[in-house]
């Protein structure tokens, strides 16, 4: 028996809601428009900004379409934001590099710190 992919939505469907919003809200233009555009009701529209649901890879197409972006760069962008996500005591923590390395810095000098008074 095949096992099939999932059908829920991913981080990755959460990321890539949020940047489709910020790219439409770049471009001024509301949830009804996109919405009127796309065939589908602002609620849906909502429900892909929020990663609640998923985008079929057509109705993807026609998005960035009709906001005059590429699809490619769009899903590189996503798929860039998702490797710096990291895992901790099974959550995901949705962060950036920035913020990874800023984490990495504190655990280093926490380390050191208690290195340091182990020594003395």
């Amino acid at each position: 028996m095949k096992k099939s992919l999932s059908r829920r939505s991913t981080i990755f469907d959460a990321y890539l809601g949020q940047e489709l919003r910020k790219q439409r809200l770049s471009f001024n233009i509301s949830q009804g428009a996109l919405a009127e555009m796309a065939g589908v009701t602002f609620q849906q529209i909502q429900k892909y900004e929020k990663g609640t649901n998923r985008i079929s890879a057509s109705r993807l197409y026609e998005i960035c379409n009709f906001l005059k972006i590429d699809v490619n760069d769009l899903l590189n962008q996503v798929a860039e934001k998702v490797k710096f996500n990291i895992v901790v005591k099974g959550e995901v923590v949705l962060t950036s590099k920035k913020a990874v390395a800023e984490k990495v810095s504190a655990i280093r000098a926490r380390k050191t710190m208690l290195n340091n008074k182990k020594a003395s």
